[in-house]
């Protein structure tokens, strides 16, 4: 097993992503690449509509489509393979989420 750092933007400060995963041994650059494309669109779904992010509800549908294109455009991923330090601070910060959710 082989693990990738990769980064999602949306195109608005600090409304993206980022994390450590693992990806299968086969997985060549284009598969990686692929993939971490369509977990930043994925992503950005929870985001489209955000009236935070200067959608408007009060437009037509068309203007609203435009929104939405011109919001998705802004979408990327990046990724790198992850370092040995990469992996220990994701697998420390994994580990401290799953305690403080056992002492709530």
């Amino acid at each position: 097993m082989r693990y990738i750092k990769y980064g999602i933007d949306i195109g608005y400060c600090g409304c993206g992503d980022e994390g450590v995963i693992s990806v299968p041994d086969n997985y060549d650059d284009n598969n990686i690449d692929m993939m971490v494309n369509d977990m930043a669109h994925e992503y950005a779904d929870s985001w489209e509509g955000d009236q935070r992010l200067g959608f408007d509800d009060d437009v037509s549908e068309e203007e609203y489509e435009q929104q939405v294109e011109d919001f998705r455009a802004n979408v990327s991923g990046w990724w790198e393979w992850a370092t040995d330090q990469d992996l220990d601070d994701y697998l420390m910060l994994e580990d401290a989420l799953d305690a403080a959710e056992t002492n709530q």
